[in-house]
């Protein structure tokens, strides 16, 4: 049985939505990354916006991100794909995306995740203004292992203006970003629109992105502006009798809780990097493989599948 979603709520104050415009020259600042962009003329249908961040080494969309792509269509969103491959990239792989997505686009290799929203956020204006809600995501995960509808559903009527699936104490106290988003009001204000654009610069520094983004989505925007925001499964309900000698801050509940997560949360997605680290010889996680192909055979032959194409071979049980 799946807990009722427990939030991690801070004081809220009213968001301007005065937006300053920015002189830059558009041209000038995409001439370098964006290689190829092709949106939909029609419409929107649906009420979330779901930005999805693609990077492979083999330059291909390998079935398991389509098959989320998909499943987050199924589940009411309208998927805008972006592609860090850069130039080894085939837009012939879009194809593959062919009726799932408003738009794919393919941009050089820097900036990571955050590189790839705020690509989007640039040349997709529609992003701010025909959602009700918008999620950044990833293909960290696996996934997903149950149905995706209830839960963004659930996170679109909800009060909240920023919220991600987990948090994390590593590094201070902040929202884990392979899955967070946003509300139409927080979207539309000058605030988000800061964020993106005179606070953000692009960087190939790992550590410097984790800082002034990921870190800054509770930070910045809840601590510092007083957004409310929450989290869907807390690091502290999930510690509750779990934690051990570890604390909080040694903890990451996508490592540490993955197959809590998935067996008593009804979490829809496990973090690759779990299953890689069993696969180094850091966690035995044959118990969550065992619940990955329980739960759904699909994804988990998918998952096996990409594993195995980066050169990984996961040893089955009978």
């Amino acid at each position: 049985m799946v807990r009722p979603l427990e939030y991690i709520k801070r004081k809220s104050r009213k968001i301007s939505n005065r937006v300053r415009v920015d002189t830059t020259d558009f041209l000038s600042r995409w001439r370098t990354n964006v290689l190829s962009s092709e949106f939909c003329q029609q419409g929107t249908r649906e009420r979330a916006l779901c930005v999805f961040a693609h990077y492979s080494d083999e330059n291909i969309i390998h079935d398991y991100v389509v098959y989320m792509v998909r499943e987050y269509k199924k589940a009411g969103c309208d998927v805008l794909f972006v592609s860090a491959c850069g130039d080894g990239f085939s837009i012939l792989e879009f194809k593959k995306l062919d009726g799932l997505v408003v738009g794919a686009v393919l941009r050089a290799n820097f900036g990571y995740d955050f590189g790839s929203w705020k690509t989007a956020y640039d040349l997709y204006p529609e992003m701010t203004k025909n959602y009700e809600a918008i999620i950044f995501t990833n293909d960290s995960v696996y996934g997903p292992f149950s149905d995706l509808k209830p839960l963004i559903d659930r996170v679109i009527n909800s009060e909240l203006d920023i919220w991600s699936l987990t948090d994390s104490y590593e590094r201070n106290y902040h929202y884990q970003s392979y899955f967070w988003g946003v509300s139409s009001n927080l979207a539309k204000s000058a605030l988000f629109k800061e964020f993106w654009g005179k606070r953000f610069s692009y960087t190939s520094d790992r550590n410097k992105v984790i800082r002034l983004y990921e870190l800054a989505l509770e930070s910045w925007f809840v601590q510092e502006h007083g957004v409310l925001g929450g989290v869907l499964f807390p690091i502290k309900i999930l510690a509750e009798g779990r934690g051990g000698s570890l604390p909080l801050t040694r903890i990451n509940p996508m490592h540490h809780y993955g197959l809590l997560l998935l067996r008593e949360f009804s979490f829809p997605f496990v973090k690759r990097e779990l299953i890689l680290s069993n696969l180094k010889g850091i966690h035995d996680v044959s118990d969550l493989l065992d619940i990955m192909r329980r739960k759904n055979e699909k994804v988990f032959s998918m998952s096996l599948d990409h594993l195995k194409s980066i050169g990984f071979e996961v040893a089955e049980s009978n």
